[in-house]
């Protein structure tokens, strides 16, 4: 979990190259509204496609294993042909190996692609862009859309399934091999977006009894564990929701964590006072903020979930770079280690400032 991941390189060892104009996340223009959804529906549809053939190879691999099983019970062992047989199911086998764990990978990967058919058009753009780069062009097949309706079959449930599939209450609550268990989220991501600056409170702060000011909490980011992404479907593990506040002499964020997991003080420990949080900008320079409290997460036993709080201090020239730039990614520090999230809010800052600065 501590490991630094191979695209997020620490700010302090990092020296910022000048960006050309080949990586810079150029507007969106209305007359490629459409061309960013349909690439991004296409290529969801594409990755759905290769699942659903990979499936199926696996099917008629495991069907042809099972005939050639059958054959060999009522062939004489020691001969030649039963020698034969054995080959080819040993060959099968490590055949169904590979081919499991490859659609492990596809299911992943589609897991992702659903998830950025809901993001918003901003973040879809910026994948876009360097994935095309990488990869070329997505280009748009109405094969794609046909075969994914026809080839797209339920899968045939094993009889072995894992402990985590097996053990499941009322409430969707699921319970991996380690005995933790989890509430799936409901997704929330119509949540994204501002469509009116809404303020949340207005008055005398409790404990220091000047005037604050609260913009209305919106959605960050939504973060799913590649491992519980199989048991979590179209819900997520944590949602990370922020808002901006202003006191007389200093503005701050206040992001809350809600995972959905009653044991997730095992995975995250707590928010420590004085921890870093960095934020990543899309033109790859970083801003950090202080945690001013700790935050030992609460537990609400009844719904499975646990929630963290931090508070973050803004200054005026990272409020200055915030308000004009769009942010990429943000890496939370907990006493566990880091774990870096993809943000879909790209004009999270902007909004929140614009909205905040106009009321206070």
């Amino acid at each position: 979990k501590s490991k630094a991941p191979k695209q997020f390189t620490t700010p302090a060892k990092m020296a910022i190259a000048p960006l050309s104009s080949k990586n810079v996340l150029q507007p969106v223009k209305k007359q490629d509204t459409i061309g960013i959804e349909q690439k991004v529906n296409e290529y969801y549809l594409q990755q759905n496609l290769i699942l659903a053939n990979s499936k199926q190879d696996l099917k008629k691999l495991i069907d042809l294993k099972r005939i050639l099983e059958k054959e060999l019970e009522i062939t004489a062992s020691k001969t030649e042909s039963y020698a034969n047989l054995k080959d080819q199911i040993k060959e099968l086998n490590k055949q169904q190996k590979v081919l499991t764990k490859q659609i492990i990978g596809q299911e992943k990967t589609v897991a992702k692609a659903e998830q950025l058919t809901r993001a918003k058009q901003k973040y879809q753009q910026k994948w876009l862009v360097k994935y095309e780069r990488e990869n070329g062009p997505i280009v748009a097949s109405d094969l794609a859309a046909s075969t994914i309706k026809n080839s797209v079959q339920p899968s045939v449930e094993s009889k072995d399934k894992t402990q985590a599939e097996k053990i499941k209450t009322k409430n969707e609550q699921v319970v991996d091999a380690t005995g933790s268990k989890y509430s799936p989220i409901p997704t929330t991501s119509t949540n994204y977006g501002y469509n009116d600056c809404e303020i949340a409170y207005i008055g005398n702060d409790n404990f220091s009894n000047k005037r604050r000011i609260d913009v209305a909490k919106r959605i960050l980011f939504e973060y799913t564990h590649e491992e519980l992404r199989p048991y979590f479907k179209d819900k997520v593990y944590m949602v990370c929701e922020g808002f901006l506040s202003a006191q007389p002499g200093f503005k701050y964020l206040t992001l809350e964590f809600k995972v959905a997991s009653d044991r997730a003080k095992q995975s995250f420990g707590a928010l420590q006072k004085g921890s870093v949080l960095t934020i990543k900008l899309i033109d790859d320079t970083y801003i950090n903020l202080i945690n001013k409290s700790d935050d030992f997460g609460t537990v609400d036993l009844q719904n499975k979930t646990t929630t963290y709080s931090g508070q973050y201090v803004i200054d005026k020239k990272q409020e200055k770079d915030l308000l004009v730039k769009e942010i990429d990614q943000i890496r939370v520090s907990w006493t566990s280690g880091y774990e870096d999230y993809d943000i879909y809010e790209l004009d999270f800052f902007k909004n929140q400032f614009a909205c905040l600065n106009n009321a206070y």
